[in-house]
């Protein structure tokens, strides 16, 4: 409650409370530099859906996360880190994201889809999907167009190579950099 009042806001931290079940931030909050939600290992929610602008969104080691709630209106971001939330499974919060910079979706052990993300059209930098273990499923990523610098698939151990060939099928021409495909599943 004590950003209620607010409009904007440099950095909003919520780092390292055990017992928060719940991140859902007001309304009122239209834009913030950085927000950090980081090692809250109870958080089950997380939502901004007044949030319009936003430099940083760091989602990281949020152990019970499995869901991402709304960040409705928010539809462009620089840098994206969605980091080590052990039980997130989807990315749905993120609907809206047209545009980041720098986008990077690692060692989330239990997502299984990047759907999210199917709103997704720019990556004027690199784009990496790193480490997730149950990931099954980047078509949310094929609407894609343009990454400006490199598209990094690796060690995603039950991405299947029909998913993978997919994906670069679909997007490859419109990649700057290189395209790094490998450790992903069968």
């Amino acid at each position: 409650d004590g950003l209620a009042s607010f409009s904007t806001a440099n950095v909003v931290r919520i780092r390292s409370l055990p017992s928060l079940t719940h991140a859902n931030l007001p309304l009122s909050l239209e834009s913030v530099t950085t927000l950090d939600i980081s090692d809250n290992p109870a958080l089950l929610e997380v939502s901004a859906a007044g949030l319009q602008n936003l430099a940083h969104l760091a989602l990281t080691n949020n152990d019970a996360l499995m869901t991402m709630g709304s960040f409705e209106q928010l539809v462009s971001v620089y840098w994206v880190d969605i980091l080590e939330n052990e039980r997130l499974l989807y990315l749905d919060g993120l609907i809206g994201l047209e545009e980041g910079t720098w986008v990077t979706v690692a060692d989330n052990s239990s997502l299984r889809s990047l759907r999210g993300l199917g709103s997704l059209v720019t990556v004027d930098q690199t784009l990496s999907v790193l480490r997730n273990t149950d990931l099954v499923d980047v078509s949310a990523l094929f609407q894609l167009q343009q990454v400006g610098g490199d598209l990094q698939l690796v060690d995603n151990t039950r991405l299947p190579a029909n998913s993978t060939d997919s994906l670069v099928a679909a997007i490859g021409h419109v990649v700057g950099g290189s395209i790094d495909l490998y450790n992903n599943g069968p």
